[in-house]
């Protein structure tokens, strides 16, 4: 018998400053996260980093292709902000995943709308703290099974 299962991540968002501009890159249990890291400042960088972090969890991953996704304003019945399924076959998005979309999560559209697509799945994000460098997460994704 299978059952599902939540993982817990702590996650850090981490800003960085340079000559050439800033950014955000995020750490897994104290560890760098692979190709988890996002340009620019302000309230974007934190989604953006944590959007691209998600993307690396198959939990996650797969779970969003079952989500109605957010064409614009008067969009009816209507999807989640900051959620695309792209079709390179037809160079259009969709409202719908289907097996030729590419599905993801543009953490650009800020922190609420991540946390809402994460909520949406069963999960949750929930801010534990930060101070002027570091932005600390607590996730927890459904899925999988035991």
């Amino acid at each position: 018998m299978t059952h599902s299962r939540e993982n817990t991540y702590n996650v850090e968002v981490r800003h960085y400053d340079s000559y050439t501009g800033g950014g955000a890159r995020v750490y897994e249990f104290g560890t760098l996260a692979k190709g988890c890291t996002a340009g620019g400042c302000g309230y974007d960088r934190n989604g953006s980093a944590l959007a691209n972090w998600l993307m690396t969890k198959p939990e996650f991953a797969e779970g969003i292709k079952h989500i109605l996704a957010n064409s614009g304003s008067g969009d009816k019945p209507t999807g989640l902000y900051g959620l695309s399924h792209y079709n390179p076959i037809t160079h259009k998005r969709q409202k719908r995943a289907s097996k030729n979309t590419a599905s993801r999560v543009d953490g650009a559209c800020g922190m609420s709308s991540v946390s809402r697509i994460v909520e949406h799945l069963g999960g949750s994000v929930l801010y534990a703290g930060g101070n002027k460098s570091s932005n600390f997460y607590i996730v927890t994704l459904k899925g999988g099974t035991k």
